[in-house]
């Protein structure tokens, strides 16, 4: 593709400048406190999103670590930080920098191209890049401590475009390849190449070189890139190897549905279009079986998993993988003793709860476990009534209590709302036994999901697609990346897979 090129988008680490020959890292900390890596790591690394985020402070995630190591002392815990600090700005300092990065970056600047800077960094970093050699020549500057949000998600591509008030097809993103960054790069519609000066290998960088991408050995070819009429094309690697799909598993809210819960004629255009192929549709979704038939287009569907897994139908088989009467009652008794608590329960004729939800069907009862008696218990949702309740510390705490962990498990959806399931009502489990239903294998399944529970199936089918509206674990997990929901990002991948067939 001729691309006209009016921005360079920028990393940083790896990219304009390397850690290596000045790390500081977790390993070096561990050894200044005296205490075993995998010790330390294990609650260091806890904080990474954290402080990615700007959510907390290096400064305060290392008390905080030092302290729960039983290692804290205000000495050792100010040597740890000034030997960061220190070394971080070692990192900037010109003569660490390759010889040709700040001429490239002069080179770019007289030839009217703007250059901006994102970033996945804490706040020591966010100083030293600010007080570095570098700064002078960036126009935008994206930081992920600062703007809340982290590589690769979509919002702070998006956050870079709006300052630079371009579109992403006139800006050239360089990076090493580090957190999926060109990957989303490219799907954002940016024109992504890979920064290869600073490679070396075994290094312990964190990416290696990445086929389909352009790389550029010295940053001055940086320069040539941008010149009008430069070809770059970034084709994403399922249509390059032309990937064979059998099956389409998609989950519902957030990634096949749009926010306002609509299928798109898009969307339902190419999942026809899929089933005319011999291509099998399964729909995956926390949703009861009742709100996913409501939808009369999903009525194409080869296979129905709900509510997490916990209800599986294959055709006119219908499968319960619900949590047992005397283990829902022994977790709702204490659940309900929390008065800040909003606990609601999916059994096999409705949904009922200690609070009444008209608007969402949750019908108010004070007899809960009672209800059991009669019913089968597909899952417990736990929320709070109060922003500042810690719901996973009680839900934890209740089956702890019980020792039930081997029965049930729980995950979080939209951050909020905890779902307690039985061990077998998963997604993926649910995935297994249509795939064996239908004579097929995982390899040839596609997944797209955006949130917790779609997870497991992203990393377990032969090709998992997050959605670029997904959660970081989510998009970290997947092997590529799709539009948003509300851009029909399934739609948009399965044109391009129905091309190879």
């Amino acid at each position: 593709m001729k691309v006209n090129i009016k921005a360079v988008i920028f990393d940083v680490f790896e990219t304009l400048v390397t850690l290596t020959g000045n790390r500081y890292l977790s390993r070096d900390m561990a050894t200044d406190a005296g205490i075993p890596v995998d010790v330390f790591q294990k609650v260091w690394w806890e904080s990474e999103y954290d402080r990615s985020s700007g959510k907390r402070t290096s400064e305060e995630c290392i008390a905080d670590t030092l302290k729960r190591v039983g290692r804290y002392s205000d000495e050792l815990c100010g040597m740890i930080i000034k030997k960061r600090i220190d070394t971080k700005k070692k990192v900037f300092e010109e003569e660490s920098l390759h010889s040709a990065v700040i001429p490239m970056l002069k080179a770019l600047k007289e030839k009217g191209i703007k250059i901006a800077v994102i970033s996945n960094c804490y706040n020591e970093e966010a100083a030293a890049i600010r007080n570095s050699c570098l700064f002078p020549y960036i126009d935008v500057l994206i930081l992920s401590c600062e703007h809340g949000v982290c590589k690769p998600e979509k919002l702070i591509y998006d956050s870079c475009l709006a300052e630079l008030k371009l579109a992403p097809g006139e800006c050239l993103y360089v990076g090493d390849g580090g957190s999926r960054e060109l990957e989303m790069a490219g799907e954002t519609g940016m024109h992504p190449v890979q920064a290869a000066w600073y490679l070396r290998e075994d290094s312990g960088q964190p990416c290696s070189r990445l086929p389909g991408f352009i790389q550029v050995e010295d940053p001055m070819e940086i320069t040539e890139l941008t010149d009008t009429g430069t070809d770059i094309n970034y084709v994403p690697l399922y249509v390059r190897e032309k990937k064979r799909v059998s099956v389409v598993f998609t989950d519902l809210d957030g990634t096949l549905l749009r926010n306002d819960k609509t299928i798109s004629g898009r969307s339902m255009d190419i999942l026809r279009r899929c089933r005319e192929k011999g291509i099998k549709i399964v729909v995956c979704s926390a949703r009861p079986e009742r709100a996913v038939t409501m939808y009369e287009e999903l009525g194409i569907a080869d296979a129905l998993i709900t509510l997490n897994g916990a209800g599986i139908r294959i055709g006119d088989k219908v499968i319960n993988n619900g949590i047992d009467h005397e283990t829902g009652a022994e977790l709702l008794e204490d659940l309900l003793a929390d008065e800040e608590l909003i606990v609601t329960i999916e059994t096999s004729d409705g949904i009922y709860g200690n609070v009444s939800m008209p608007e969402w069907g949750v019908t108010g009862r004070s007899d809960l476990p009672d209800l059991l008696k009669e019913r089968d218990l597909y899952k417990i949702l736990v929320s709070a009534k109060e922003k500042d309740k810690s719901v996973e510390e009680s839900v934890c705490g209740v089956i702890d209590a019980h020792g039930l962990d081997d029965k049930v498990y729980y995950s979080v959806s939209e951050g909020w709302l905890y779902q307690i399931m039985a061990r077998s009502a998963t997604k993926y489990n649910g995935a297994k036994l249509v795939l064996d239903s239908l004579g097929t294998d995982a390899g040839s399944a596609v997944y797209f999901g955006d949130d917790n529970d779609d997870c497991e199936c992203i990393t377990g089918m032969g090709l998992g697609i997050a959605v670029s509206n997904a959660i970081e674990r989510v998009l970290k997990a997947a092997d590529a990346f799709a539009p948003s929901n509300e851009e029909d990002g399934v739609a948009a991948v399965l044109e391009r897979l129905l091309e190879n067939i």
